[in-house]
């Protein structure tokens, strides 16, 4: 490292993040980020017990053992010297506690775990062992009707300061309630004979747990959620077993929307070959038209219009080519896919490529429109839910 370089990283303005997560083949993805010192930046992958070989920002190699849950070791190669890494893991971030073999050398840094968003809506992904909890929890419930339902698992949450106010949904049983943390309240789902008092704590930021005593037996359990941008992983623990879950963040795209804002239609139009007062009518009624959007089981998305350009109801679901009719214009076919607060829809109509992405954030969903990627066409959008 120059002597350039090591200012930029020392420099008190240089912010330095860690986002780490576990993959599914159980390996962990690290991306390191540098504010003011770029060329530090980089992104590895390694599993536990493993030698790992990794480019960024320079030749190294690493290998990662688990003292115990929380402490892990970092033996990094690299230039001809060894680095000793200690990381302490805790409810407010990471310590880390670093020497270079053969030297006198050592270091320490503290990382902050930085609050997530938890407001949100998350759709079920994946599980492991859960079915062990569905038997001590609810044991007239039949797996196999259960594994039915786990597709169609989602819930919305939305923190108010020490308030959580929560819906979930199972197929189609929507059931919605507010936490107060720290206060005791009841829990009760009759169709699974769930009867509980509960309490729900925040451990650390985008981190609660939950305590269930039921009311029946005494018997207690417990399962933690904890956030990040893009879901959030639920343990539950009981008897002894312990499973998890994993629930991805999706745009919350449910309720009625109305464009509140709009330039560059006219010329987004033109593009298409929608001209004169044709044109004219669509930017007119704009304000006027609402969209009601509701998502149903199956990965599908339910809409209701007024417009009378597009079909009263229509249901599509993420990932599937559909086609739905334009009044006078002819079909559009489409596919459409989303990730945390974004919706992106590739659509073909009149020969045309049209690229639409929609960024939810709140109430507020802030809308881009391109054909066939010339900037002269775009399109930006503001709608409003009601």
């Amino acid at each position: 490292m120059t002597e350039d370089l090591c200012k930029k990283m020392l420099d008190p303005k240089n912010e330095t993040t860690m986002t780490l997560a576990e993959n599914k083949d159980g390996s962990f993805s690290t991306v390191v980020k540098n504010s003011l010192c770029t060329e530090l930046n980089s992104v590895s992958t390694f599993k536990i017990g493993e030698t790992a070989t990794l480019t960024e920002p320079w030749p190294y190699t690493m290998t990662v053992t688990q003292k115990s849950e929380n402490v892990w070791v970092n033996r990094s190669e690299m230039g001809g010297k060894v680095m000793i890494t200690e990381t302490v893991s805790h409810n407010y971030g990471l310590s880390m506690r670093g020497t270079i073999e053969g030297t006198a050398l050592s270091f320490s840094e503290e990382y902050k775990r930085v609050s997530p968003q938890v407001t949100g809506f998350y759709v079920y992904e994946s599980e492991k062992n859960l079915r062990e909890i569905v038997k001590l929890w609810a044991p007239e419930v039949d797996w196999a009707d259960f594994e039915k339902m786990k597709p169609n698992m989602a819930f919305r949450v939305v923190e108010k300061g020490d308030v959580l106010c929560v819906e979930e949904r199972f197929s189609e049983n929507i059931k919605t309630y507010s936490v107060k943390l720290d206060e005791e309240y009841n829990y009760s789902e009759p169709a699974w004979k769930i009867d509980d008092k509960r309490v729900t704590t925040k451990t650390a930021p985008g981190c609660f747990t939950t305590v269930c005593k039921a009311n029946k037996d005494g018997k207690v359990s417990e399962y933690s959620m904890k956030f990040s941008d893009t879901g959030v992983d639920f343990v539950s623990k009981m008897g002894g077993v312990e499973a998890t879950e994993y629930y991805k963040r999706v745009p919350d795209l449910e309720g009625t929307w109305r464009i509140v804002a709009q330039i560059g239609m006219e010329n987004y139009l033109a593009c298409l070959g929608i001209t004169g007062s044709q044109a004219a009518d669509m930017i007119s009624m704009s304000s006027a038209d609402y969209f009601t959007m509701s998502r149903q089981s199956g990965g599908k998305l339910k809409s209701l219009t007024n417009s009378k350009w597009f079909p009263a109801e229509t249901v599509v679901k993420m990932g599937e080519t559909y086609t739905l009719d334009v009044a006078g214009l002819g079909s559009i076919q489409g596919v459409m896919t989303e990730q945390k607060d974004t919706i992106l829809h590739v659509m073909k109509f009149q020969g045309k490529k049209v690229v639409i992405c929609e960024k939810i954030t709140g109430d507020f969903m802030v809308t881009e429109t391109v054909v066939d990627g010339s900037k002269a066409s775009t399109m930006k959008t503001i709608m409003a839910r009601d």
